[in-house]
């Protein structure tokens, strides 16, 4: 039993009985479910219904021109000398890179810190790069990041999949880095 498991059935018991030295019933695992998932989907809803107001701004501020927030590219790939390259590249050219070395990792950083583009290599530990990329198109914080997928593979049916599994544009390695910002000014503000 876990921590939490235990915190939850004291807590249960604490509120089954209110005689103290009373017999108290064990608790029903499922009404304590219920009640833990109602509390998190109250908690996600108060938080998502405070995002969702819009923000007054001083009537000063909201005549100056915002800022452009720089782009963000994650980047998935095993080969941490290669994600390197791409880094200093992409950030010479005011690019933000952030960084996976495992489809796993990659899949998490995508929709924990979505990016406004990811560029996905085919060959990775802990989740090919097909099944990362239907991953990230099925999920809703992640299915409208478009995803350029880089590989070293030349497999025409391969590309055609990926294409069609909702990759903008599959690229082969070695990447010519000229046609890669190409492609990402198609979907970035740079």
């Amino acid at each position: 039993m876990t921590r939490l498991q235990c915190l939850i059935g004291d807590f249960d018991r604490r509120q089954t009985s209110s005689f103290p030295g009373a017999p108290v019933a064990e608790p029903d695992p499922a009404a304590t479910n219920g009640r833990m998932l109602d509390s998190v989907e109250d908690m996600l809803a108060t938080r998502c219904a405070s995002l969702d107001q819009p923000q007054q701004q001083p009537a000063a501020e909201s005549r100056r021109s915002a800022p452009r927030p720089t782009p963000r590219v994650l980047c998935i790939d095993d080969d941490p000398e290669y994600i390197h390259a791409l880094q200093v590249r992409l950030e010479s050219r005011g690019i933000a890179v952030l960084r996976a070395t495992t489809g796993l990792d990659g899949f998490c950083s995508a929709v924990g810190e979505p990016a406004d583009a990811i560029l996905l290599d085919y060959q990775l530990p802990n989740g090919y790069g097909d099944f990362v990329l239907e991953q990230l198109k099925v999920n809703p914080a992640t299915k409208g990041i478009p995803v350029i997928v880089i590989s070293g593979s030349k497999d025409r049916a391969l590309e055609y999949t990926l294409v069609n599994g909702g990759a903008v544009r599959f690229m082969h390695k070695p990447l010519d880095f000229e046609e890669l910002m190409s492609e990402l000014r198609k979907h970035l503000a740079v």
